[in-house]
């Protein structure tokens, strides 16, 4: 245990460092017993691994808020029942208690197969039971601590709380034994300061054994929920985000964050929590007798508002276009749903010179009230438009001539707006010829997160990293001699160096040769954000055109390489 411990400082440190990789090493050490302290807590999959996600995301930037006076595993530890309990007070986590029906709509078909009775039970009980059950069963919490966060229950209180909720459990799990074992003997197993792993080899327990073998298992429930992927998907694709971050992604980034308790102080939280479950349980009855006066006395008004919430958030008003083509001119309406032209047609917007000609493979164009479109039949396109969804989708009737992984999607965008090729569409890029027909201005087209290609009127610019992305090898060499075409890369360094991000930085580099000074300085700057050991006499050589110098920075970016790549 102290190696491990060790290996896990090692792995902070690293990771406080910025390398990704070894924080993906850190989260794959405590991320099991994270999420299961948030799946016992919350009593619901998704919000758990929501919860578990934000809590490694936020310590990825906050490390070197780990206080002194705890270890890794015990400041995440506190964190994730910190939120909990604070998603529990909001209303986040709240369970109603409707039995199996309600089951089935928390849990997978598939997830509720692998379960045991017992974890198909155990949601299923209110929350203060939950929490308190978690807090001494799982979390090793003393009573007299329990009961200080509760000031209206005394340490009894408590003891008999835990003893009522076992036999609930052991009663909801199962059905078709039902069994009440005397509180009494609940009370000594659990309080008489006896080793419970002993108990359960006690051969005079007769069928007891089941009831508090059930105990020990409380401690190890949802350990079969693998969610190991999930976790480190979620991780990853916040890491590569803040790799090179879009506005509106650092603004929901922010967000999340800001959403976190990042105080340690559990008791402080969870007696605020308590106090939270305690008033709504104590205005339950009430809640329901006046719901039950409303339902008796306003049944008009109620069935006004149903009619009302029907037609503000469900009925969807008939809507009309109008559609010109060169057959004549007639009207589309809402109410036909998805309606498919003709094969040889394509569709023309007012916001578009020409919507994606060229192009073949998937696109949607969204459409409103005043939305013109002009059918022509000079395309080799089915143009259908889904009036009900407001969207029209183009599908490629030719074989796809494509050289790229087709397990990315691209996504087109202009300043006109966004256009969106779907998994399975392909696109021709024509390098002698403008890259996508008929979109002028600066577009961007992005292939997962490791190809960018730039289009502007009078020029075009692809570049991509060129050891890692999937993609046929003929294509790679057309990328390569585009870099090395020296008026294309140096007319438009100015707007594609601040662009360009760590797996990039391969391309800019061997394009190096062509810029400019001011341009080499700057692409040197950007070089040095990802590899920081380069000092100025070094990038006096390289600015000298120092051949040496050259082909120390790149084994430099060589060698760490490997720091780029999240694996």
């Amino acid at each position: 245990m102290a190696k491990q411990g060790d290996y896990i400082n090692y792995l902070v440190l690293n990771a406080s460092r910025g390398h990704r990789n070894a924080f993906l090493e850190l989260v794959g050490f405590v991320h099991k017993e994270i999420f299961q302290i948030a799946y016992l807590l919350l009593a619901d999959k998704q919000k758990a691994l929501e919860t578990t996600i934000e809590i490694f995301t936020f310590t990825y930037k906050n490390l070197s808020a780990l206080p002194d006076e705890m270890t890794y595993q015990e400041w995440i530890k506190s964190l994730v029942i910190v939120n909990s309990f604070n998603k529990i007070k909001l209303g986040k986590g709240e369970k109603d208690n409707n039995g199996e029906s309600n089951l089935k709509a928390k849990f997978k078909e598939e997830e509720l197969d692998k379960f045991s009775s017992l974890e198909k039970s155990f949601p299923q009980i209110d929350d203060i039971s939950r929490i308190v059950l978690i807090l001494y069963l799982k979390l090793n919490y003393e009573i007299e601590s329990i009961a200080n966060l509760m000031p209206k229950k005394s340490i009894e209180d408590i003891r008999f709380l835990i003893c009522d909720t076992l036999n609930q459990l052991y009663n909801l799990s199962n059905p078709d034994h039902v069994f009440q074992y005397e509180r009494d003997k609940i009370y000594e197993y659990l309080f008489s300061n006896k080793d419970i792993s002993v108990k359960e080899q006690d051969p005079d327990m007769g069928e007891q054994q089941v009831f508090f073998k059930m105990i020990a298992d409380i401690k190890n429930l949802y350990t079969n929920v693998d969610v190991s992927s999930e976790i480190i998907k979620g991780v990853t694709e916040f890491l590569m985000q803040a790799i090179d971050p879009k506005p509106a992604e650092k603004v929901k980034r922010k967000a999340q964050t800001d959403k976190l308790i990042k105080s340690t102080d559990v008791s402080k939280v969870l007696g605020n929590t308590f106090k939270n479950l305690e008033e709504k349980e104590k205005t339950k009855t009430d809640k329901i007798q006046l719901l039950l006066s409303i339902l008796k006395f306003s049944s008009v008004l109620l069935l006004l508002a149903v009619i009302v919430v029907y037609f503000l958030f469900f009925h969807t008003p008939s809507v009309s276009w109008d559609v010109k083509t060169n057959f004549g001119a007639y009207t589309i309406n809402s109410e036909q749903g998805i309606r498919e032209i003709s094969q040889d047609d394509v569709f023309h917007t007012k916001r578009f010179s020409s919507v994606v000609i060229g192009i073949p493979g998937i696109a949607e164009i969204a459409v409103d009230e005043e939305t013109e479109f002009v059918l022509l039949d000079d395309s080799k396109v089915t143009p259908k438009i889904n009036l009900k969804s407001g969207s029209l989708r183009y599908e490629s009737k030719t074989k796809p001539n494509t050289k790229l992984d087709p397990e990315y999607n691209l996504t087109i965008i202009t300043e006109f707006g966004n256009i969106i090729a779907e998994h399975g569409s392909a696109f021709n890029i024509n390098i002698s010829e403008k890259a996508v027909e008929g979109i002028s201005g600066v577009a961007t087209i992005e292939l997962s997160n490791d190809v960018r290609i730039f289009i502007g009127s009078g020029y075009k610019f692809i570049y991509t990293s060129l050891y890692d992305l999937p993609m046929r090898d003929d294509l790679t060499e057309e990328l390569k001699s585009l870099v090395k075409n020296s008026q294309t890369f140096k007319a438009n360094a100015d707007f594609i160096i601040p662009n360009l991000r760590e797996n990039d930085i391969f391309t800019l580099l061997s394009a190096f040769v062509y810029l400019d000074q001011e341009q080499k300085r700057t692409a040197l700057n950007k070089i040095k954000e990802f590899v920081p050991f380069i000092d100025n006499n070094i990038e006096n050589k390289i600015l000298q055109n120092d051949k040496a110098a050259y082909e120390f920075l790149v084994e430099s970016v060589k060698a760490l390489s490997d720091s780029f790549m999240i694996e």
